[in-house]
């Protein structure tokens, strides 16, 4: 039997008639939740199918934007080291206080930090258009390999200035954070795009 929908509805004291948890909070979300307390069984599927693909709009937008924004750190990292590389070798090797004597120096430290972080970049933006999985991937192994490379020296070399100190945190969050946003976009079937 359908219940009234203009018969009062006797709540307990400071109860919210319409308060089904925080999984609607939306306007619309309260409507939903009306029909499902008015306990309509059509209706009442429709508002539960609702809640549940709102939800899931809602985790997928915040992973969206997670993913990018960690993509956009990564971009202009890579990207501003490579562009200074190619102009100036010198600025690079500059941050670790190290002078470079010769051209073959400088023809070096533009090929691997200019020519190859370019082609690192490119790497990373091919998947990020095409495959956000193996996007995130890339970049959890890219990060992680720098932190353990910095870790590899504290080991082997000793400890690190605040240079390498500073990146090691640096390094080592955005690998995490790779990594957490993977294991999110991995718990979802590969048909569910995320935009």
């Amino acid at each position: 039997m359908v219940a009234d929908p203009k018969k009062r509805i006797v709540q307990e004291e400071g109860a919210d008639p319409l308060d089904h948890g925080p999984q609607c909070a939306s306007g619309m979300g309260r409507v939903m939740r009306f029909l499902m307390h008015i306990k309509c069984p059509a209706h009442a599927a429709t508002a539960d199918l609702w809640c549940r693909t709102n939800n899931s709009m809602r985790s997928n937008r915040l992973l969206s934007i997670g993913t990018w924004s960690l993509i956009g750190i990564s971009v202009l990292g890579i990207g501003s080291v490579s562009l200074m590389a190619f102009q100036d070798p010198q600025a690079v090797m500059a941050l670790v206080g190290v002078k470079l004597s010769n051209t073959d120096a400088y023809s070096s430290i533009r090929g691997v930090y200019g020519g190859v972080g370019i082609s690192i970049l490119g790497a990373l933006l091919y998947l990020a258009f095409t495959d956000r999985r193996a996007a995130l991937g890339f970049m959890a192994l890219f990060w992680g390999m720098y932190a353990a490379s910095r870790l590899m020296t504290i080991g082997m070399e000793g400890a690190l200035w605040s240079f390498g100190s500073q990146w090691l945190v640096i390094e080592g969050t955005l690998c995490l954070l790779a990594l957490v946003l993977l294991a999110f976009h991995v718990r979802r079937p590969r048909g569910l795009a995320v935009a």
